[in-house]
């Protein structure tokens, strides 16, 4: 839907696979971060 909001209006956009893949990997990210988060594996290190 994102890309059919840039397009601008009177167009179409097809949905494409590269999209859905596109699609899958933010959902994993998501999940590998919020895993990350719960399991207490992230570090933060301040350099100024």
């Amino acid at each position: 839907m994102g890309h059919a909001e840039a397009a601008g209006r009177g167009n179409i956009q097809w949905f494409t696979e590269a999209m859905l893949q596109e699609t899958v990997d933010r959902l994993a990210l998501g999940s590998a971060l919020r895993h990350a988060v719960e399991n207490q594996e992230l570090s933060l290190h301040y350099q100024p």
